[in-house]
């Protein structure tokens, strides 16, 4: 099976086509190694396969760290004023059936940090009007409630808002999630392999 959050995707975009490298763990529970096939599809916001690969490897008893590349040509960026997003499906097939599935989100972009003029986001230009965003909630406390963060996204971006510094705690996946749909740049205060 592949580990719990273990799917991670980078993109490097450039004339001709992206490449997507995924970076993914797999645990094999069996004292045995088993000759597996992983198959990677990117499908786009209307569920519709994009582009796939698929790797044949043999997993051996224990953890397993494996890496794919997966090519896609002309792809519909991530922006903070259209935030785009694919799915990447990862599938585990052993014996051609599929015994796990895991999905992860992706919004394809590049980002670059210049010394003398700021931020660039695909190449232009965009002052980050961010805003230090505390977990919790007001009266409704800190318990993760989907609709109350997505409320207060909503007010933020009619703010003008596009950045949200995570404060103190590590952020809910809700509230990533919804900023990568909603067209928010997140800054994380974590060591791990998170970047949205």
């Amino acid at each position: 099976h592949i580990a719990q959050w273990s799917t991670y995707i980078t993109t490097t975009i450039n004339d001709e086509y992206t490449v997507v490298d995924v970076d993914l763990t797999i645990e094999n529970d069996n004292p045995e190694p088993a000759e597996i096939s992983i198959w990677s599809t990117i499908v786009d916001a209307n569920r519709k396969g994009i582009s796939q690969m698929a790797d044949h490897m043999v997993a051996t008893s224990g953890t397993n760290t494996f890496k794919q590349h997966v090519y896609m040509t002309d792809p519909h960026l991530w922006s903070v004023d259209d935030p785009y997003m694919y799915t990447m499906i990862t599938e585990i097939r052993l014996n051609e059936k599929t015994i796990d599935t895991y999905t992860t989100p992706l919004g394809i972009r590049t980002i670059e940090f210049r010394s003398d003029s700021g931020f660039y986001l695909n190449g232009e230009h965009v002052r980050i009007n961010g805003v230090c965003n505390h977990h919790d909630l007001g009266c409704l406390g800190a318990a993760t409630n989907e609709r109350a963060i997505e409320r207060q996204l909503e007010i933020l971006k009619a703010m003008g808002c596009n950045g949200i510094r995570c404060s103190h705690n590590p952020p809910s996946p809700i509230l990533l999630d919804l900023c990568d749909r909603m067209g928010f740049l997140v800054m994380e205060s974590l060591d791990r392999k998170s970047v949205v």
